[in-house]
């Protein structure tokens, strides 16, 4: 029996729904392996994903234009993972906003498969307030509980009209 390749899983949700949470529990699963914005860049800054991308050893090697991260594994053991990579179930990447690029990701890879996760409105507006109060340089103090609010309508109206 021929085994079957690594189904591709995209991970989103609008920013501050608990991605990352997701991400970390679906990857306690030991027939999943799921970066954390690992592709980031070639999805949302110069679109260039494609199936190769999660293929073994180009999806557990970190490359000069993937992410803005140095480590796109966090709080995952890899070993195993990489170890069995041609048995998992699942492979695929979390970023919160890929609901922007559903088409493209589609039109290169057909049958991947997304997972969004939706967080009650006012706590992912609390969560944008208190991250832009840390007047940290990734987050704008004009990301505020309003853009929240603005980022989780345009998030939920792309998702509800993918059903159409």
């Amino acid at each position: 029996m021929m085994k079957q390749k690594p189904q591709i899983l995209m991970v989103g949700g609008t920013p501050r729904s608990q991605t990352s949470a997701l991400s970390v529990l679906l990857n306690t699963h030991r027939d999943m392996f799921i970066g954390m914005e690992r592709y980031y860049k070639k999805v949302l800054t110069d679109f260039s994903l494609s199936g190769a991308d999660f293929a073994a050893p180009r999806f557990y090697e970190l490359a000069e234009g993937d992410t803005f991260h140095d480590r796109i594994f966090p709080d995952v053991d890899v070993a195993p993972k990489i170890e069995r990579f041609d048995r998992l179930t699942y492979v695929g990447d979390k970023i919160p906003t890929v609901y922007e690029k559903i088409d493209e990701i589609v039109a290169a890879i057909p049958t991947t498969q997304f997972l969004f996760i939706v967080r009650d409105v006012i706590d992912v507006a609390a969560s944008y307030r208190d991250r832009a109060a840390q007047k940290d340089a990734t987050w704008p103090p004009e990301k505020d509980h309003i853009q929240a609010v603005r980022d989780w309508n345009k998030a939920n109206h792309i998702l509800a009209s993918l059903g159409k």
